[in-house]
């Protein structure tokens, strides 16, 4: 008898304990919730429908994003340099002919010599930026494929601000403790890069 009552308490227990426990998906439904009661027009109107992962973010991801950014820049700081380099050529020329406004064509030159010291710094700073981001590839090694943050599809009923029922889709990124960070109606309106890269603010602050 009394081991009957023992074993009747420990599956009590075992069934309480597992009732305790919340899914990631009850987890991130609660967090959400949470974030839609703020916000929805009408929160006691809300009626959950469906929710689909369709995206996780990576390191590798983040890093491949930031490269064609600093690309893109050092090549337009060529390019203005080039120009810079043309005003100088120009304004040389016209300072040699006669009665040629010196002092004008000098300030020209002067302009054009600090702009190409400034682009060169640039190119420079991002040039190192991106020889980092590739050290930092390699650092992280079998880590840079880590999932680092979530998109979620949410699918649910509201009333709209005119009162009526409506279904609604939104874009929700979280990060991997399935904490919210976006919410957003479109993908371009998503965070580019929700996860943050190890290192990162070393990397831009130098």
């Amino acid at each position: 008898m009394r081991t009957s009552i023992i074993l009747l308490l420990f599956l009590t227990f075992i069934v309480f304990f597992n009732a305790c426990i919340s899914s990631p998906e009850d987890i991130l439904r609660n967090n959400i919730e949470d974030y839609l009661m703020q916000n929805l027009h009408d929160p006691n109107s809300y009626e959950f429908v469906a929710l689909e992962l369709v995206h996780v973010y990576t390191h590798r991801e983040n890093i491949e994003y930031r490269i064609p950014t600093f690309e893109s820049s050092i090549e337009f700081r060529k390019n203005r340099i080039e120009s810079s380099e043309n005003r100088i050529n120009s304004a040389k020329h016209s300072i040699s002919q006669p009665y040629a406004n010196v002092e004008f064509y000098e300030r020209i030159i002067s302009n054009a010599e600090e702009s190409i010291a400034e682009y060169e710094q640039e190119i420079e700073r991002y040039e190192r930026i991106l020889k980092d981001l590739d050290s930092l590839k390699n650092n992280l090694g079998a880590d840079l494929d880590e999932e680092t943050a979530y998109r979620y599809q949410l699918t649910f009923r509201a009333n709209n601000a005119m009162g009526a029922l409506v279904l609604q889709e939104y874009l929700v990124q979280t990060d991997t403790d399935l904490n919210v960070l976006h919410f957003a109606e479109s993908e371009g309106q998503l965070l580019a890069t929700p996860n943050m890269l190890p290192e990162y603010h070393e990397i831009m602050d130098q």
